[in-house]
């Protein structure tokens, strides 16, 4: 944690993380969750305990984005060239269901699913 909130000092002499970058990315983040409701399961499922707290993460990534990217040019050739190189790797979409006979036991788990149950938990139990 000391070296953490010391790599952070030098950091944020170096570089600057803006409000308007901080809220900018924190309202992506809600759109691609899906909205208010989404974002705040979201949150509570990785332990993220109010929006304070994930401004806090997110200006920390934004911090280690500055620095890790600063001086690096990458140009549309390049980009085209690996994407053509690793197709597979943005085109793949891995999907999960979980089959059962009564429609009351579907609405069941999609009700627990949205209270940020565990999916693959729900799936054992009804293999059961």
């Amino acid at each position: 944690m000391l070296q953490q909130l010391a790599y952070m000092k030098i950091l944020k002499k170096k570089y600057k993380v803006t409000d308007k970058e901080l809220n900018q990315r924190l309202e992506e983040l809600k759109k691609q969750a899906g909205g208010e409701q989404e974002f705040a399961m979201f949150m509570q499922q990785q332990g993220i305990n109010d929006e304070n707290e994930m401004k806090d993460q997110l200006e920390q990534s934004l911090y280690l984005l500055k620095a890790t990217t600063d001086g690096v040019k990458v140009s549309e050739d390049q980009i085209k060239d690996y994407y053509k190189k690793n197709k597979e790797a943005f085109t793949k979409v891995k999907t999960s269901h979980i089959l059962v006979k009564k429609e009351s036991t579907a609405k069941e788990i999609e009700k627990q699913l949205k209270t940020a149950a565990d999916f693959s938990a729900l799936a054992k139990k009804e293999i059961r």
